[in-house]
């Protein structure tokens, strides 16, 4: 067990992507796919759990 009660929260390296969908889908495709090359983590519609159950 750690030592500090208190440990300092853990970094979420996040690019939030708001955009409508339809219309920009290849667009926001683009931008995950650059936003995952630069090692960080694609916060999108696309990746949530919601989005999945109503297919």
């Amino acid at each position: 067990m750690p030592k500090d009660k208190h440990p300092a929260p853990r970094q979420y390296l996040g690019v939030m992507v708001s955009s409508t969908f339809t219309d920009l889908e290849q667009h926001r495709a683009a931008l995950i796919k650059a936003i995952k090359g630069q090692g960080l983590t694609d916060v999108a519609m696309e990746n949530d759990s919601a989005n999945r159950m109503s297919m």
